[in-house]
């Protein structure tokens, strides 16, 4: 009969006589610090990764609509900025949405002029006719005061908002 012998195993033998696994002798040759530092990558690092690359892919697709406020845009030739009827998607979703009263103002403002921007909800907006809202009578107010100089009142108000909505359109 065969006698059965015990293979031998490459798995170095630590100083105890027992043996080690690969695992334990890769991270005993890896330092605390570089170990710490890719397990760091892979839980922060990964996922930022992937939602740049998402972001990326959903911004060159045209999925969205911009956020801020005021909008550049170029009206008979000239650099202006207009209200984004959209700005409010952000606090009131797309069906309950407010949009500010129109404007166009010139993106450089010309010398000797003043801007005044009334911030608000509706009583500054001058619901339910903004025609004749404050910011009108302020205007036809501060002329007739100040002959020499240029006043350019602008409305941004909208109905139903509160400091949490204003504040980006203080920003803007």
């Amino acid at each position: 009969m065969g006698q059965h012998r015990a293979k031998k195993s490459n798995v170095p033998a630590s100083s105890d006589g027992s043996h080690r696994s690969d695992a334990s002798s890769v991270s005993a040759r890896i330092s605390k610090r570089k170990l710490l530092v890719f397990r760091l990558l892979a839980v922060i690092g990964v996922p930022v990764v992937f939602a740049c690359v998402v972001e990326m892919i959903l911004r060159l697709s045209g999925y969205g609509y911009p956020t801020s406020f005021l909008l550049g845009t170029s009206q008979n030739g000239r650099e202006v900025f207009i209200p984004n009827n959209q700005f409010g998607w952000r606090f009131f979703g797309r069906d309950m949405a407010r949009w500010p009263y129109p404007f166009s103002i010139p993106q450089t403002k010309h010398a000797n002029t003043v801007r005044i921007f009334v911030l608000g909800e509706s009583a500054a907006r001058g619901e339910p006719q903004p025609e004749f809202g404050v910011s009108r009578f302020l205007q036809t107010l501060l002329s007739a005061k100040y002959s020499g100089a240029r006043f350019e009142v602008i409305n941004v108000a909208m109905t139903a908002i509160n400091s949490h909505t204003i504040l980006p359109i203080a920003r803007d």
